[in-house]
């Protein structure tokens, strides 16, 4: 009983972190491969030396000392294998996490459009300004920097990024128009493009996620208001449609 429960929490652990494991021992086995080698070396070596090898034919030198490199071999091979079988299981982790996102996405969609059907847009608008100012109430003004865009002097907050910077209305307003028509040109507007449109710094994840025309059509913002901790008037700048990512990936 006790060996069946260990066997059984073995298989599970291996099967949780089968693809550090293979990595692990493959590692493992190729620097194993490289020290048995050069021992393999040094045993071939000796053995020419005690055989005279010079009258030696290459077929008879390797009859004399193949047996001595059969475990670097062995075990280079071995490294082989378990590089081979963690890249076969990243490749099958890679495809679940894409299938299930895909699942996970068409669900939120299909739910999202019916909310939308069922309360009407002017609803659907007022819930994403009531979210907004929750997550300005998240972020204190006091614990964030505030950018300087030099495009006007309104305190603005990022709904996506929960980042604070100053601009102007007019301008943000402007900044949307071009990168709708850009998104119109290229068909896919990346969320750092449109924050190089907004004066704003990039973000990690900027450049894999945005718009695609074809799919969401174009960028709809939400604007809204409300007070910092500080008590400051704040624009908040929130989406209809949120980024998502490239089709590509």
């Amino acid at each position: 009983m006790i060996f069946s429960e260990t066997g059984k929490l073995l298989r599970q652990m291996f099967n949780q972190h089968s693809h550090e494991i293979l990595v692990g021992v493959g590692i493992a086995s190729s620097v194993s491969a490289s020290i048995l080698s050069a021992k393999a070396t040094i045993k071939a070596v000796r053995k020419l030396d005690s055989i005279n090898s010079a009258h030696k034919t290459k077929t008879e030198i390797i009859k004399e000392t193949w047996k001595y490199y059969v475990p670097a071999a062995s075990t280079l091979i071995l490294g082989s294998i378990c590089l081979i079988g963690a890249n076969k299981v990243y490749a099958g982790n890679v495809a679940s996490l894409s299938a299930a996102y895909k699942i996970t996405e068409s669900a939120y969609t299909e739910y999202k459009n019916k909310v939308k059907d069922v309360i009407g847009d002017k609803k659907e608008t007022q819930i994403k300004e009531s979210i907004a100012d929750d997550h300005v109430k998240f972020h204190p003004i006091s614990n964030y920097e505030v950018f300087e865009t030099g495009h006007g002097s309104t305190l603005c907050f990022d709904d996506l990024t929960g980042r604070y910077f100053k601009s102007d209305i007019e301008f943000i307003k402007k900044a949307i128009n071009d990168a709708n028509y850009q998104l119109i040109d290229c068909m896919f507007m990346s969320l750092n493009d449109l924050y190089y449109e907004l004066g704003l710094p990039s973000v990690r994840l900027g450049e894999d996620l945005g718009w695609d025309v074809s799919y969401e059509g174009l960028i709809e913002p939400i604007y809204s208001s409300t007070l910092t901790d500080r008590g400051e008037p704040c624009l908040v700048l929130s989406f209809m449609v949120y980024p998502r990512a490239r089709k590509s990936l």
